[in-house]
């Protein structure tokens, strides 16, 4: 029954009409490397590769589409549900671990960033190491070496998937008092992830220190308020409710272990949040299990109060739950601002399928397109090409640490969109003066660098149906 209704959310998404395009240069580099190009090389990259090229290997079994990264990640989505609720039911009952799955399947998260989102794939690594943890005292040698190994794992697809190994650790030694096991955690967390960034370098070089270190540094910083208000955007039941149940886990004795989430949902959002840097909504998605687990806490609770209490102490946890919801407002969800009709993705590939001569590159601002119609943009990822560069830049005429300073005096977004194209639109007007691209794709909504204008001669020779893509051609 908890299989079914686990799926049932993942169904409904992949029927969803709507596509969400955002970070889809990370699913395009899956395509580029199935075709030969290499990471940190012939593209930015500003992860370790290893994600992209089990993704590239998938590619190469079922087809180059985005349908078969969007089932890849909904099956391990589905499989995230599963391990939150054998760790629920372990420690909060039946309903708990119900509860803390169904928060999962059906929060906003999963749901926008539904086809390819890295954070989806450290998420069911945490989830897995809870699964591994929770009730199991003491942890024992091999369940620590398991969960030091699902840290170094989550490491490999991002640098901040170290974080649940300290979190970890700091729990058996401060909760549990087993030292020896937290050695042995954080020990297989640190070699596998040393492993992990060393064979990578050894494969890619230098290039891969600055684009997925140095880069990441190294690339403006949003502010703190900017970075708040992206925290603040993550309202759905699963926040709603991992809040309160964060607000009983102190008041009810005998759920000690469910520290550990509590540090996971709390963790997280607090470290974007106080990083220089800035903070998106798809981070989030890590401190999601932890949120889940404390939401089933929360509806135990609730259902235990409500059935033992007298009226006025239902009435005072009812207004309190009334009160709650009235300040999280769950039902304002994520701004959909970049949701696009399959169909009319379908669509745009096949024009420019057609449009396209052999061996012919694109210029666009949207990979999932030119992937979709088998094509290579000219630049391959203008937000990543642009942040990348920018940093490159300054590190040549400053150094590190001067970089840092001189380059976080900048927001990121307006490095991406003003000063980074400088670095990259000479090569699109060679391209296009070269005869190697003639079509320019632009998708409407985002924020794109309006390079029509700046293309000499480029004028618009069709419009898809709804307008949403936009096809440019040199005269």
């Amino acid at each position: 029954m908890a299989a079914l209704l686990f799926a049932l959310p993942r169904i409904a998404r992949l029927l969803h009409a709507d596509v969400w395009i955002e970070d889809d240069y990370y699913v395009a580099a899956g395509a580029l490397i199935l075709q030969g190009y290499a990471p940190y090389q012939d593209f930015v990259l500003n992860h370790l590769p290893y994600l992209e090229q089990a993704l590239a290997l998938c590619f190469s079994i079922f087809g180059v589409s985005y349908h078969v990264a969007e089932w890849m990640q909904a099956g391990v989505i589905w499989s995230t549900c599963m391990l939150l609720y054998g760790a629920g039911r372990r420690q909060l009952g039946e309903l708990g671990g119900l509860c803390a799955g169904l928060l999962y399947a059906t929060s906003l998260l999963p749901f926008t960033y539904h086809v390819w989102e890295r954070e989806i794939f450290t998420a069911a690594l945490t989830s897995a190491a809870l699964y591994l943890y929770l009730g199991r005292a003491p942890l024992g040698r091999k369940r620590a070496i398991a969960i030091g190994a699902l840290c170094a794992l989550s490491f490999s697809i991002k640098l901040t998937g170290l974080l649940p190994a300290v979190l970890f650790s700091m729990h058996l030694v401060l909760v549990r008092r087993e030292l020896r096991d937290a050695a042995m955690l954080s020990a297989v967390a640190l070699v596998g992830a040393a492993g992990t960034m060393l064979a990578a370098l050894a494969l890619h070089g230098d290039e891969l220190w600055l684009q997925v270190v140095l880069a990441q540094l190294i690339k403006g910083d949003n502010g703190l308020v900017m970075r708040w208000q992206f925290l603040s955007m993550w309202r759905d039941p699963a926040s709603l409710c991992g809040v309160a149940g964060l607000l009983w886990l102190p008041l009810r004795r005998g759920f000690g272990e469910l520290w550990i989430a509590a540090l996971i949902a709390v963790s997280f959002p607090a470290f974007f949040l106080l990083s220089p840097g800035t903070i998106w909504v798809h981070n989030l998605i890590d401190a999601l299990p932890g949120a889940s687990l404390l939401g089933g806490l929360s509806f135990v609770e609730l259902v235990r109060w409500g059935s033992n209490a007298r009226w006025p102490g239902r009435l005072a946890a009812l207004s309190a739950t009334a009160a709650l919801i009235l300040i999280v407002r769950p039902w304002q969800g994520l701004p959909y601002d970049r949701a696009v009709p399959r169909d009319e993705l379908a669509r745009a590939a096949e024009i420019l399928s057609a449009e396209l001569q052999p061996g012919e590159e694109v210029i666009t601002w949207c990979p999932l397109v030119a992937m979709e119609a088998g094509a290579v943009p000219v630049i391959r990822f203008w937000e990543t090409e642009g942040t990348t560069a920018f940093a490159r830049q300054a590190i040549a005429e400053h150094g590190i640490l001067a970089a840092r300073r001189a380059v976080n005096q900048h927001k990121l977004t307006e490095i991406a969109a003003l000063h980074g194209p400088r670095l990259w639109l000479p090569r699109v007007h060679a391209a296009v003066a070269e005869g190697r691209a003639r079509v320019l794709v632009t998708l409407r909504g985002q924020y794109r660098v309006p390079v029509e204008i700046e293309l000499p001669g480029a004028v618009l020779v069709r419009r898809t149906s709804r307008g949403y893509f936009s096809f440019w051609q040199r005269p």
